[in-house]
């Protein structure tokens, strides 16, 4: 999907596209319960949220370094913020509830 910058992208259209992007991979309903709670701690569903004592940028607040991990260039875009969100919580913890677990846990996921 393409951005285009002059619209007005609001949390609720990433919140509505990161739901519809889980259901169309077939991932239960209770896994979206955690990741609103991840992302909306982290981010508040911003794509432009900067943390201001570190890299970590945007809806998942990745650092510089964990876009590189999931083979993603660092991007402004919510769709590519959402993709690679989601690549990286497979790829670290399986599933949104264990990465919401560790965030609970230590912080940060």
């Amino acid at each position: 999907h393409k951005i285009d910058p002059r619209c007005n992208w609001s949390p609720d259209t990433s919140r509505s596209y990161a739901r519809q992007t889980l259901a169309l991979r077939g991932i239960d309903h209770s896994e979206w319960v955690c990741l609103e709670k991840l992302w909306t701690r982290e981010s508040n569903w911003r794509h432009t949220a900067q943390n201001k004592t570190s890299t970590a940028f945007g809806i998942a607040q990745f650092l510089d370094a964990t876009w590189k991990g999931v083979g993603i260039e660092k991007s402004r875009n919510p769709y590519v913020q959402i993709q690679a969100g989601l690549i990286y919580i497979e790829k670290r913890y399986k599933t949104p509830c264990q990465a919401l677990a560790h965030s609970d846990r230590v912080g940060w996921y």
